[in-house]
């Protein structure tokens, strides 16, 4: 395991320290099918193909959460994203914005909090629904 991947699992085990209170909790998709939803750490220098392969793995449905700006803030300040992937999408449809599988992360939080709003887009080789659901969490006490 490298240094980034051993960053990465320190991150998520404090995400996992701050769902152990309500008012973060609330803020994360609902269970699907009784079962919890995934959680998944993201670098805003992660790839989309990077990233959506581990949601592909984790299931399909999966909560992304992603610092905004640098790690020396870490964990006072993230995006959190709900990311489904479908199956391969019409060949003809058009992605809604200029984002693909090699774009960083990064780009897409900052184009969902411009944009407020979930986006379809079409990242390796599937369909992706991605959805801001908040971009200030945790919540503040």
């Amino acid at each position: 395991m490298d240094a980034r991947e051993k960053t990465r699992l320190r991150m998520t085990r404090d995400v996992l320290r701050l769902l152990r209170t309500r008012d973060s909790r609330t803020r994360l998709s609902p269970l699907r099918d009784d079962v919890e939803s995934a959680i998944l750490v993201g670098f805003r220098d992660d790839t989309l193909k990077f990233v959506m392969e581990r949601v592909k793995l984790l299931g399909g449905g999966v909560n992304v959460v992603v610092p905004i700006g640098d790690l020396s803030t870490w964990p006072s300040h993230m995006a959190l994203l709900q990311a489904t992937t479908g199956s391969n999408p019409d060949a003809t449809a058009d992605d809604e914005c200029l984002v693909n599988d090699n774009s960083e992360l990064g780009t897409l939080v900052e184009l969902l909090r411009h944009r407020h709003r979930t986006m379809r887009l079409r990242l390796c080789g599937q369909e992706a629904i991605i959805d801001l659901m908040v971009d200030d969490w945790p919540p503040r006490p």
